[in-house]
């Protein structure tokens, strides 16, 4: 058991000095991370940004709809006066 965890051990370690993971993660956390972090910020603000102007589109559609449905109302109520005074 312990000659199958040695090799294993020595496969990644031969894997990390050929593709020279350290320096690649280095980089990563030099020029990705901060980049990662940033997008990371702009997907929050526009998430809240969203949800504000949801709350507020839907606070507005409230208050339109009742006067729309009223002024639809008034109209509807001339149209019946147009046609009783032609009859």
């Amino acid at each position: 058991m312990n000659g199958g965890i040695q090799r294993v051990a020595a496969a990644a370690g031969r894997v990390e000095e050929a593709l020279d993971t350290q320096a690649i993660t280095k980089v990563g956390n030099v020029a990705i991370l901060p980049v990662a972090q940033i997008s990371l910020t702009l997907a929050t603000r526009t998430a809240e940004g969203t949800k504000r102007l949801s709350a507020r589109i839907a606070g507005v559609e409230s208050d339109v709809v009742a006067p729309v449905a009223a002024k639809a109302k008034r109209v509807v109520k001339k149209a019946v006066r147009r046609v009783k005074a032609r009859a």
